[in-house]
């Protein structure tokens, strides 16, 4: 998909920008595991994938977290592989703490985190529903902190190009790597 949103370099990222940057830098036989939000509007739109396990979602409940228990799940039964779980600030927020069980465990997942400080999708279902919301920002965390206060690795990535200067080994590693992604 070369969309013109898959090609925007601006900043804060685009998170169309994103997704084909984290395809472009991950080998072709990366599992992704979206998690539940607006992210994962852009996961199924974007993602390009060949192989019938290399995206996991689960759009049953629409339960924020269950991509990183998917992630998790998927990266030890397949340690060789890389997989990364496509989720959002808030839902990192409420299930992110089991980078400790990946730290203790050698569970190398990557954890591509879409920080935009904000409860996007849970805000809009409010008002088309009800008509109306209360704010849903937040602080923009630092995820790269909390991933290494873990144990795990962390990178901020504020512009397209941080995504290409991932070091190779970390993108299929026993070490998690938690990539905070700045998006508009």
């Amino acid at each position: 998909v070369n969309a013109p949103d898959t090609q925007d370099n601006a900043v804060p990222l685009k998170p169309a920008r994103v997704i084909k940057g984290l395809q472009d830098v991950f080998p072709e036989d990366t599992i992704f595991a979206s998690d539940i939000g607006e992210h994962t509007i852009f996961a199924l739109h974007y993602l390009q994938v060949n192989r019938p396990d290399g995206f996991l979602v689960s759009t049953g409940m629409g339960s924020m977290g269950s991509g990183i228990g998917a992630a998790i799940g998927a990266k030890s039964v397949r340690p060789n592989r890389p997989v990364v779980a496509i989720c959002g600030d808030y839902g990192f927020q409420m299930t992110g703490n089991e980078i400790a069980t990946c730290v203790q465990s050698k569970i190398g997942v990557v954890f591509a985190v879409f920080n935009d400080a904000r409860m996007r999708m849970v805000e809009s279902g409010h008002n088309r529903i009800f008509g109306r919301t209360k704010p849903m920002a937040g602080p923009r965390n630092d995820f790269a902190a909390m991933a290494m206060a873990f144990g795990a690795r962390g990178l901020t990535i504020t512009e397209a190009s941080d995504l290409e200067k991932i070091p190779t080994e970390w993108l299929n590693s026993d070490v998690p790597l938690v990539l905070d992604i700045q998006i508009d």
